[in-house]
């Protein structure tokens, strides 16, 4: 009996992820793409998670240079 193992790369996050979810939070980036959890993790980890938090608590507070400070 032999066993495949299947490794391919992980997507990266899509583009214009970041300002997304700092303009839209949480449940913004779930309907806008639909991915599971885990997926939409990895992707927050990859654009420096507590750095998108940080502007988007900016942003809620009616900070709109936050938006210009997420990288393209």
């Amino acid at each position: 009996m032999s066993i495949t193992v299947y490794c391919r790369p992980y997507e990266p996050a899509p583009e214009g992820f970041a300002s997304r979810f700092v303009k839209d939070g949480w449940r913004g980036i779930e309907r806008y793409y639909g991915a599971r959890t885990d997926i939409m993790l990895r992707w927050l980890n990859e654009c420096d998670k507590e750095r998108l938090r940080t502007l988007r608590r900016r942003y809620m507070r009616g900070d709109v240079t936050a938006l210009e400070e997420v990288s393209p």
